[in-house]
């Protein structure tokens, strides 16, 4: 089980299973408004802002599926802000930091860390 510092959430991108984890989460089904996608639609072009944003909503881990993503896009269930190259341009940002991969489950954990504007 994954378990995040406290007061802290981890934002699950392209998976809805919140009864997986201790720790509070953020996810979104397919109907409901996507954080990242509300992110982006706010700050086009800008990863930094799409991380500050979801730092004030208190995450500070996300849980990124890319097969499930993958899958959702090609099915059109996706937001359709949420890109392959969306989603390069913000998990290469700065204020993102790689912790572990799960390259057989098409996952990847990540850090929000704080920067300097």
């Amino acid at each position: 089980m994954l378990e995040a510092a406290p007061g802290s959430v981890v934002y699950l991108l392209g998976d809805a299973t919140p009864l997986y984890f201790r720790s509070p989460v953020l996810y979104n089904t397919t109907w409901d408004k996507w954080p990242l996608g509300e992110a982006i639609g706010a700050a086009p072009n800008e990863p930094g802002a799409w991380t500050r944003s979801l730092r004030e909503r208190g995450v500070t881990l996300v849980l990124v599926n890319l097969a499930e993503l993958d899958r959702l896009r090609k099915s059109g269930w996706a937001d359709p802000r949420i890109t392959p190259e969306t989603l390069k341009a913000w998990l290469g940002s700065n204020g993102v930091r790689p912790v572990r991969e799960w390259p057989e489950l098409g996952c990847a954990l990540f850090e929000l860390v704080e920067t300097a504007r």
